[in-house]
């Protein structure tokens, strides 16, 4: 599967900072995604990736993400800054490689969704979504 996982999630991080630290960016579906918000006020953010992408070559093509940014304090206008620069760091991104031996080629934001409530978490929240192209590079 091409994901490029490492190289997208540390661009999260990078344009999350300094609003989320960096073990608040959580992988959906992981061993260690919490069941309820992460202790404290803080913001955090859920990285949550498609099943199927475009894939030409089983190793090469893109696929979808989606960054689910929540804050428990319930600020809308602190989530949609944290959004943004995350988008400028992520779309200005080109041919960057993770721990995995995946580079991201590209990833284009494809939109944003409108404000939420999430009542597990209970925090307000928003989505972004971005079509990440990547290949392996790896030996």
């Amino acid at each position: 599967m091409s994901d490029a996982r490492a190289a997208f999630r540390n661009l999260v991080i990078a344009g999350c900072a300094p609003d989320i630290e960096p073990t608040r960016v959580i992988p959906a579906g992981a061993v260690d995604t919490p069941q309820r918000a992460p202790k404290g006020d803080m913001p955090f953010a859920i990285i949550k990736w498609s099943d199927t992408g475009d894939k030409a070559f089983g190793k090469i093509g893109s696929q979808y993400v989606e960054v689910w940014f929540y804050d428990p304090q319930r600020t809308f206008s602190r989530i949609a800054s944290i959004m943004e620069r995350c988008k400028d760091v992520i779309t200005s991104a080109e041919h960057e490689t993770g721990a995995d031996d995946f580079t991201l080629t590209q990833a284009d934001w494809t939109g944003d969704s409108t404000d939420m409530y999430d009542d597990m978490y209970g925090a307000v929240t928003r989505r972004s979504t971005y079509r990440v192209a990547a290949r392996y590079t790896g030996s």
